[in-house]
């Protein structure tokens, strides 16, 4: 197609970057008008981030145009422009239009600058213990996913009664009664609240399931990164078996009293989890927590 003014008005698509090109230039065989192009450091990106933006253009460009729908600022003419904020999700083009003394190029990135807000928490907790007798206290692990940043715990008749540390540890439990757990998780992009109501029991002494260590049976370290052992010391290994539950009742683990040695050692991914010994007609449980 020649243009009016003696030149060549040239369109075309890239296929590897969804992109527009139009190239105006004069006539002049010892000069070639530039090849706009470009590149930036991150084309992925939560509300609020920045992206610098780097000019990839050939045949030595003298001037650039940058056009940022949706950025802040703008526009730009500087060759690498950098740190342009995207308030807002959305998808965003990106245009570069570079000039020298033989012509000018321009080229379109469509929905080259992909602004997504990611998900919100989702709250989850557990606990070392639930069944108590005053004074006691408890260690509470934080479960939640998507990555929250802030936590605010409330453990209602707990010492103390607020907490702002992911796993807070120590809450202390004094009067007879049911309490409620609170945890509010929140990141970049929400918040998310999970109350358990009447989740920690404190009992009359004497009336909570027996302290398993006390039975020879111990566990440790409880809680654990996903390795622990099991010691048998006083208890007697005799008809009987082992199970071990996931948070969802599932039965993951099983084995005969008689098969077990005194020390044992597994590998279980992060998560609450339910040891339960049936011998001599007595059953102990205790929960472990994988971090």
């Amino acid at each position: 197609m020649v243009h009016p003014n003696g030149g060549c008005l040239v369109t075309k698509s890239s296929e590897n970057h969804n992109s527009s090109r139009s190239n105006r230039g004069n006539s002049v065989p010892s000069a070639m008008a530039p090849v706009a192009d470009f590149s930036a450091n991150m084309v992925t990106i939560s509300p609020g981030g920045s992206v610098s933006f780097n000019d990839l253009s050939t045949n030595n460009p003298s001037s650039w145009e940058w056009i940022f729908p949706g950025g802040n600022p703008s526009s730009s003419s500087l060759q690498n422009p950098s740190n342009i904020v995207y308030a807002n999700s959305g998808c965003y083009n990106v245009t570069l239009i570079s000039t020298n003394g033989a012509g000018t190029d321009t080229l379109i990135k469509t929905c080259y600058i992909n602004v997504s807000a990611g998900n919100a928490p989702v709250s989850n907790f557990t606990s070392t213990l639930i069944n108590i007798s005053p004074g006691d206290s408890v260690d509470f692990y934080d479960l939640s996913q998507n990555n929250p940043t802030q936590w605010q715990w409330i453990f209602t008749n707990g010492n103390p009664a607020v907490s702002i540390i992911k796993d807070p540890k120590g809450i202390k439990y004094n009067s007879l009664g049911c309490f409620d757990v609170t945890l509010i998780t929140t990141n970049g992009s929400g918040s998310d609240t999970k109350a358990k109501t009447c989740y920690i029991s404190v009992n009359p002494l004497g009336e909570n399931e027996p302290n398993i260590s006390e039975q020879g049976f111990s566990i440790y370290p409880n809680p654990n990164d996903g390795e622990f052992e099991f010691q048998f010391q006083n208890l007697q290994l005799k008809d009987g078996k082992l199970e071990i539950f996931n948070v969802t009742g599932e039965l993951v683990y099983l084995k005969s009293l008689l098969e077990i040695n005194h020390q044992l050692m597994f590998n279980f991914s992060r998560g609450l989890y339910l040891i339960k010994i049936e011998t001599e007609g007595k059953s102990f449980s205790r929960k472990l927590v994988v971090e």
